[in-house]
């Protein structure tokens, strides 16, 4: 016989007037005894036992509900046997703030020894500003989006280039001058 689970709602396989554990939530409900032949709907909501009290509410329960994930349901949103508190307190606060699940961006160190050392404009800091700057830009591409600063890279191994290029021009004229 097909019975919804009176916790989530769920469809099971059952034997009248047999215990049955729900697939979805495993909590542990009767299936009823009395075949119509037509299987009824899953309820909305299941209200909590009447003996449980509800400390600060004046003894009445909170509207039922089904929990957001993450905030104590399972991760299908289905509540937990034992109700859909998720293991708290009725009457403990649920935080609605959620922390941002993202890593945030950060720029690349060697983009910016890369953009330093082109500054710099000597010949070994300009060799080390384009070997930098390339290795930046190469480690940023592949980062997914986790690392920026490319320009800063790329400024960097140009002035690099830039100053190599008046290093050795400089160096060439003084040899010819001579």
């Amino acid at each position: 016989m097909k019975v919804f689970c009176p916790n989530c709602g769920s469809d099971n396989e059952g034997t009248p007037g047999g215990r049955l554990t729900c697939r979805a939530c495993t909590a542990s409900f009767e299936v009823p005894r009395e075949s119509t032949g037509q299987t009824q709907p899953p309820p909305t909501s299941q209200p909590p036992p009447a003996s449980q009290p509800w400390p600060g509410m004046g003894g009445a329960p909170p509207p039922t509900h089904q929990p957001w994930p993450g905030l104590g349901g399972s991760p299908t949103g289905a509540p937990r046997p034992g109700g859909d508190w998720g293991g708290r307190s009725p009457s403990e606060p649920i935080s609605t703030f959620s922390t941002p699940s993202t890593v945030p961006v950060v720029t690349n160190p060697l983009a910016i020894v890369s953009l330093v050392l082109g500054i710099l404009c000597c010949f070994p800091f300009a060799v080390g500003a384009i070997i930098t700057g390339i290795i930046a830009r190469n480690q940023i591409a592949s980062s997914g989006g986790q690392q920026k600063g490319a320009e800063l890279a790329m400024v960097g191994i140009v002035l690099g280039c830039l100053s190599l290029a008046a290093n050795l021009l400089m160096t060439i004229t003084s040899i010819i001058g001579r």
